[in-house]
């Protein structure tokens, strides 16, 4: 209500999470050689696809930003084990999901990933085991956070048949059988 339903008004949540992603896009191709960064750089910056999503008013685009962000701060938890940087993960992937109820599999990845890496790490000898307690505690009340935020609007969207693929079964047995058969 405060700006109105212009297309400006509708669009600039989109706009401003293209700042985001090409400001985490730079930062994550940050430490790689300058050609190959600058390279990257351009093709992330002018994919006609991907930049199209943030021209939307539907939150494609926000979904997008915030799955940069978050990738950003998952591969700066598994490198330096920085609690700032698992709590960063955990908020710009629930804002993700929020954005856009596909990017939970972003969310849960992103999880699974971590883990992964941090044992991998400890079996390698890179790592103490009890280095991990801290980042699982925190991980864990983040992760109980994200549910809690993440509960109503993904139970009132199945409970109203929103995901649904058009099926007249509901969300299990219409959608779960489209994607199975795809």
């Amino acid at each position: 209500q405060l700006f109105g339903s212009s297309e400006l008004a509708l669009r600039l949540p989109n706009l401003l999470a293209l700042v985001l992603f090409l400001f985490y896009s730079a930062r994550l191709l940050r430490p790689l050689p300058p050609w190959l960064a600058v390279g990257g750089f351009v093709v992330l910056a002018t994919n006609s696809y991907m930049l199209e999503l943030f021209t939307l008013a539907r939150g494609y685009g926000l979904s997008i930003g915030f799955m940069l962000l978050a990738l950003y701060h998952l591969i700066r938890a598994a490198q330096g084990l920085r609690r700032r940087d698992v709590v960063l993960f955990n908020v710009a992937a629930v804002l993700a999901t929020l954005s856009n109820f596909t990017l939970i599999n972003v969310h849960l990845a992103g999880l699974v990933a971590l883990y992964v890496i941090l044992l991998a790490r400890v079996s390698l000898g890179e790592l103490p085991r009890k280095r991990l307690w801290p980042i699982s505690l925190t991980n864990l009340i983040m992760l109980v956070f994200s549910v809690a935020v993440l509960w109503n609007p993904v139970r009132n969207t199945l409970q109203f048949n929103a995901l649904d693929f058009g099926g007249k079964g509901g969300f299990f047995e219409s959608t779960t059988y489209a994607w199975a058969q795809s």
